[in-house]
């Protein structure tokens, strides 16, 4: 199988049949989502192309099986002396605005502000953001998860 992420609108709607979702093709079309744009579909995204839960569910499963397959197969796990260039916290894959970066590695008071900050909000934007293109109802758990690694690797905003 080809990197999905350059599939054509063709191609798409092919997987959509295979995975019995083809009543769906013309939505996708219409909605212009061809390889690159399905990898970045989010839980909230496809309640929009697939009204119905139990078709969503399915399409939502199909999805993640589809991108666990091509990460497992196109990209190797990196060696921990990989240097990376990426602005992401390496357990999360967390990517922070490039202001956010600067101000995390300048240790920023602002970030730490009991006072609402333009620097704080966008940092819990960037936290609610990722969250939610994992669920569309992130649990607590989770939101803990997130925040003990971001401490974990930034400590001084305990």
């Amino acid at each position: 199988m080809t990197d999905f992420t350059c599939w054509t609108y063709v191609q798409v709607c092919q997987w959509l049949r295979d995975i019995d979702l083809g009543e769906f093709c013309e939505t996708f079309v219409e909605h212009e989502i061809d390889g690159a744009t399905l990898a970045a579909i989010s839980e909230r995204m496809s309640e929009r192309l697939i009204p119905v839960i139990r078709k969503q569910s399915l399409f939502l499963a199909q999805l993640e099986k589809l991108k666990t397959n091509q990460t497992s197969r196109e990209h190797p796990p990196r060696s921990s002396d990989d240097s990376s260039q990426a602005q992401s916290s390496p357990n999360t894959s967390l990517v922070f605005p490039t202001v956010l970066r600067m101000a995390i590695d300048r240790r920023d008071s602002d970030l730490k502000s009991a006072s609402k900050t333009k620097l704080r909000t966008l940092l819990i934007q960037t936290l609610f953001d990722h969250l939610s293109k994992k669920s569309m109802y992130p649990t607590h758990l989770q939101y803990i998860e997130l925040l003990s690694i971001l401490i974990m690797d930034h400590p001084f905003l305990r």
